[in-house]
């Protein structure tokens, strides 16, 4: 991930650019923070000339990188049968084993879903996406709102016109409409609390729920870093530094340092 304005001054605009194209080349998010951290240094506190690191520190980040996306991306087979166990058992009194393209609508219990959600999220170890309501209690609740606010305002003008008073009526309003909305607030949270919840997009079918317990990674899972070699990491780095320092390709050596030998700013 590219580093913020902060870090941008504190960095130097080069490497902002580093980072930004080897994302760009490796097709995997790069946080200038954990290049620093992984070589020992301290971001936050560091000045400039600090954080001078070298080729071989970056291609090492690259490398563990490369290595830690695979491994998690190799675990999403047990995950999804995890997912699947978890079903079986807490889920599906027939105990059968549901098809990954399987909705959890039709599995999940609608009766106290919430605490259903819960639970599926401790037995996984993961924090899932919240529940939705559905479109209909949000219409419903909008439009109780709505009838209650409405109600409120043609009562009290009509009593300011009966006494003949228009403050009279404009604070009735005023005072009807805090009650009313604070009531109805009151009324509405209780009320949505135990309205049934829908499962969210992300993890709507088994197949869902399993990519999205293991989605930190396996959006990169198809990245070309994934297929490179140590020596082709390495190249890819070289180029990127070419590039944007604008240096020779043989001055890119492990041990070169990003400022005190190719000129990063």
């Amino acid at each position: 991930m590219p580093p913020t304005g902060r870090q941008r001054d504190e960095m130097g605009i080069d490497l902002f650019s580093i980072t930004f194209e080897l994302e760009r080349s490796c097709g995997v998010k790069i946080d200038v923070k954990d290049i620093a951290v992984a070589a020992g240094r301290d971001v936050e506190s560091a000045p400039q000339k600090d954080l001078d690191l070298t080729v071989a520190q970056i291609h090492a980040f690259l490398l563990e990188r490369r290595n830690e996306i695979k491994t998690v991306s190799a675990q999403r087979p047990q995950v999804e049968e995890r997912v699947r166990q978890v079903l079986r058992t807490h889920f599906l009194y027939d105990r059968r084993d549901p098809d990954s393209d399987e909705h959890l609508e039709d599995i999940v219990p609608r009766a106290n879903r919430r605490r259903h959600w819960s639970q599926l999220a401790d037995m996984l170890n993961s924090k899932l996406p919240l529940l939705e309501l559905p479109c209909s209690a949000k219409v419903a609740a909008s439009s109780a709102l709505f009838a209650l606010v409405l109600g409120i305002t043609l009562a009290g003008w009509r009593i300011a016109f009966a006494i003949d008073h228009i403050w009279v009526g404009s604070l009735i309003i005023s005072v009807g409409w805090l009650a009313g909305v604070f009531a109805a607030s009151e009324l509405l949270a209780t009320g949505l609390q135990t309205w049934r919840r829908q499962i969210p997009q992300d993890a709507a079918t088994v197949g869902r729920l399993a990519d999205y317990v293991t989605v930190g990674r396996l959006a990169e899972s198809d990245a070309p870093l994934l297929t490179m070699s140590d020596d082709e990491v390495f190249t890819t780095l070289r180029d990127v530094l070419v590039e944007v320092l604008v240096i020779d390709p043989d001055e890119v050596t492990p041990e070169a340092k990003l400022v005190a030998d190719l000129g990063m700013s």
